[in-house]
Formats: C-alpha cells, structure tokens, sequence
C-alpha cells in the first residue's frame, strides 16, 4: 500500500488579502457617512414639511394631554388653540428659529463625521445620534406644549413668558443633556473591576 500527500481541499485558494477587512470596514464608515450626510440635505431642502410635523405632534400632544383644543392647519406649520383668556383663540407658528432642526441636523454632520473615524465604535456613534434626537424632538415637544399651555392660561402675556424664557430653558437643557449624553455614550467607560484587574496585571 503506497503512501501520497493528498491536497487538501482548499489547496490553491488564495487567502484573503490582510487589507480586504479594513477596506471594507473603511467603506461601512464612508456609507454610514453619506447617509448622514443625506439626511442632513433632506432636512435643509424639506425643513418646512419637518416643521409642519414637529406642529401636527405637538397639537396632538396637547389635545390628548391637556384636553386643549387645538387646530393645525394642514400643510402649514401653524396650530390655532383656544385660550380661557382674551382673545379666546390664539395661534403659533413653528419658524425655523423655533424648530428642531436647527439642533437634528448638526447633530447628524458630526456623526457622519464620526462614523469616519476609526477610532470609534460605529455602533457607539448610531447609539449615540439616536438617543440625542429622541432628546432633542422630545423636549421641542414639550417646549411647545407649555407655550401652548401657558398661551391657553394667560393669554399673549403667558405666549410670551412660555416663548421667551420657559421655551428657552428647555431648549437650553435639553441641548445639553443631548451633548452629555451623546458623549458619554461615545467615549464610554470600563467597568471599575476590569480597570483594577488591568492595574494590578501591569
């Protein structure tokens, strides 16, 4: 009985070049990127019909919260509600200075940036831009809720106490609970017991 080497099956298949994992780790993040990227042109070129959304919520919210009627015009980013004071019916136009987009959209150029970078976790940076929007459209919600509320209650004084500082506190904190959050979520930390079990191998 003779004895022969036998090819293994994969003999003569190539092995995967060592920078085939990087260029398309390098592609992930160039897509990932243009999306973002994208997303940002679309709410530039179409921030109207973002705002005549961001109105419709918050109408709904009102109606269903507060039992306030309200009535956005369709099409339009303007809600009328009824006031308990003079004149009896009011009404706010969502602008562009008033709207979420002025925060959403630079939030997603700087994690389409990040996605470039591969020194972060592009799953961190999704995370990260995700939690940060529900935390900024959430908290417009809720500024123009108690505009609305506060308009309802007192009238063109309570429009002009819940627009000018109450609003703008809100926004103020929710923009930077979004930026602290957005950091923590990307930078990240070890738990303490890994930290010391690494201190005390070195």
């Amino acid at each position: 009985m003779s004895s022969e080497s036998i090819p293994a099956p994969w003999a003569g298949i190539p092995a995967g070049a060592p920078g085939d994992s990087g260029r398309r780790h390098a592609w992930v993040g160039w897509l990932a990127a243009a999306c973002c990227a994208a997303i940002v042109v679309t709410m530039i070129v179409f921030q109207e019909r973002y705002r005549v959304g961001e109105t419709w919520l918050a109408s709904e919210v009102v109606s269903g919260v507060l039992g306030q009627h309200t009535f956005p015009l369709p099409g339009r980013p303007v809600m009328y509600f009824q006031t308990s004071a003079s004149p009896g019916i009011m009404g706010i136009i969502v602008s562009l200075a008033c709207s979420s987009v002025l925060l959403v959209a630079p939030l997603f150029a700087i994690s389409g940036a990040m996605f470039l970078s591969t020194a972060r976790s592009r799953g961190r940076v999704v995370l990260a831009t995700l939690v940060a929007f529900v935390i900024i459209a959430v908290a417009n919600n809720i500024r123009l809720t108690l505009i609305v509320a506060l308009a309802g209650r007192f009238g063109k004084t309570g429009l002009d106490w819940g627009h000018v500082l109450i609003g703008s506190l809100v926004m103020l904190a929710a923009g930077g609970a979004a930026i602290l959050v957005y950091l923590r979520i990307m930078t990240g930390h070890r738990p303490r017991r890994r930290r010391k079990e690494e201190a005390v191998e070195g």
